[in-house]
């Protein structure tokens, strides 16, 4: 079952677009004397998967798509990596993001990305492993000339939904973690966030910001990270997912009153649809079936 594009992209807040495109189309801007510039970007989905049995036979397999090119959707797949019920990985990688910094001077940063895996060994008493990484990265270098106003929203999301073992000597090593940074050159850290689910409650953990200020003249790094990430050995299962939605704009003075006026921070709040994990949910779904008997055993 494909990703759909359509529920990745309604992770951003519509509000927000909407007072977005506003800003940039609707609204005649003096053009500043300084702007806001794009130095870098790169948007990352890498998938990667590694399976072996009882130490006799290993398989491999990964899929990795880097594009620096705004609006592109970007799917990366490994789907169902293994040796028939033994050990089985799938992964997914999903990103839609925009990257504007030409209109009037300032910058946009729109979209939304997750990350998803499954993994299952069926092995008792062998040391058969399987494991599986995913992760959707957007990294901007920019620089801001002058003083200029921002406005963030942003959603980062984690899910361990299952990290089960079967008998006393299996394991789950895990990590579901998204991650964000703003930093500048000379400032340091303006942001770090993490959100993580280090607990197998089936439940997302989900953090929302609303942030607006002033960004000061430096070379700021911009960088959103959604890190799926499992291994599984013995007789083990597991599942996780993590994904981020954002909204950023950077206005330079003397506009950047009207920024602050259209209280954009304020609109990107409460963005809570999950972005597509369409396959590795269907595919545990399929595991989840056949592991039923065992796991009341």
């Amino acid at each position: 079952m494909s990703p759909n594009p359509r529920s990745l992209s309604a992770f951003a807040s519509r509000p927000l677009r909407s007072a977005l495109l506003l800003l940039c189309t609707s609204v005649a801007l003096p053009v500043p004397a300084y702007a806001v510039s794009v130095l870098e970007a790169s948007r990352q989905v890498v998938v990667s998967t590694f399976i072996d049995v009882s130490g006799l036979a290993s398989d491999s397999a990964g899929e990795g798509l880097d594009s620096p090119d705004p609006g592109d959707f970007l799917e990366a797949v490994v789907d169902g990596t293994g040796f028939g019920d033994l050990s089985v990985a799938t992964g997914e990688a999903l990103q839609e993001s925009t990257i504007d910094g030409g209109t009037g001077g300032a910058l946009r940063i729109d979209g939304a990305g997750s990350s998803g895996v499954v993994v299952d060994v069926q092995d008792p008493g062998q040391p058969s492993q399987a494991r599986g990484r995913a992760t959707s990265l957007l990294s901007v270098l920019f620089e801001v000339e002058a003083p200029s106003a921002y406005a963030l929203g942003l959603s980062l999301r984690a899910e361990l939904a299952e990290a089960r073992a079967f008998s006393a000597t299996a394991s789950v090593l895990s990590t579901a973690a998204t991650t964000f940074e703003l930093v500048g050159a000379a400032g340091g850290t303006i942001f770090s966030f993490e959100t993580r689910d280090d607990t197998a409650f089936d439940v997302s953990v989900l953090d929302d910001f609303a942030l607006e200020g002033v960004l000061a003249p430096d070379v700021y790094r911009f960088e959103l990270l959604s890190d799926a990430d499992l291994q599984s050995f013995e007789n083990a299962a597991g599942f996780a997912t993590a994904g981020w939605g954002v909204s950023f704009v950077v206005v330079p003075e003397p506009s950047s009153a009207l920024l602050v006026g259209l209280g954009l921070a304020g609109l990107a709040a409460g963005r809570r649809r999950e972005p597509a994990a369409g396959l590795c949910r269907e595919r545990h779904a399929e595991r989840d079936r056949s592991r039923a008997p065992l796991s009341h055993g």
